[in-house]
């Protein structure tokens, strides 16, 4: 009796946690849409693979930048050239 119970309430809780998530999910979509539709956020989501190649190509501009004041208090060869890192994998 009590075991039932007890499984009775592991799977009224599963089902009200995923009955939270949906709404979650639901509501975060429901606003992106409305921010979208008000002109505040980005109308495309980056993909993953075009989010690493952006932040491989900010870090190469990094790079630079820190490569050119290195060689400009003398901490490197104007011979040298900055380490760059591919940005397509």
């Amino acid at each position: 009796m009590v075991t039932n119970y007890l499984d009775r309430e592991t799977e009224r809780r599963a089902f009200v946690k995923h009955r939270w998530d949906l709404r979650e999910e639901e509501k975060r979509e429901k606003d992106r849409l409305a921010s979208i539709k008000a002109g505040i956020a980005p109308s495309h989501i980056p993909t993953q693979e075009e989010i690493d190649i952006r932040m491989k190509n900010e870090f190469n501009e990094f790079l630079q930048f820190e490569f050119g004041v290195l060689r400009e208090m003398g901490l490197r060869d104007e011979n040298e050239a900055p380490a760059i890192v591919p940005a397509a994998t």
